[in-house]
């Protein structure tokens, strides 16, 4: 992180001391480790967030591959009539 950089974006507890360029250097590096932890903190919610959307989405496909199947029996048994002779396992299935 450049100086100018460092001296708009850090907060006041990285300032102190920035008379010495040694001791200014050092909060630069604290400050630079400080938002480098902060954004591992978004990271992981981030991540935690995709997880739990990941999870929603697999929930929901697995129901609608559920209800396709239970949509197909439903046709077909519509399909099926005793006189044509149709009658299948598909079409004495019980709800």
């Amino acid at each position: 992180m450049h100086e100018e950089e460092f001296l708009t974006s850090a907060t006041e507890q990285f300032k102190m001391k920035i008379d010495d360029p040694h001791a200014r250097m050092l909060q630069r590096l604290d400050h630079e480790k400080h938002e480098r932890g902060e954004a591992l903190k978004k990271v992981e919610a981030l991540r935690t967030r995709r997880d739990a959307l990941a999870a929603s989405v697999a929930a929901k496909r697995a129901f609608l591959t559920a209800l396709e199947v239970c949509l197909w029996n439903v046709f077909l048994l519509n399909m099926c009539t005793p006189e044509e002779g149709l009658i299948s396992d598909a079409c004495s299935m019980r709800w």
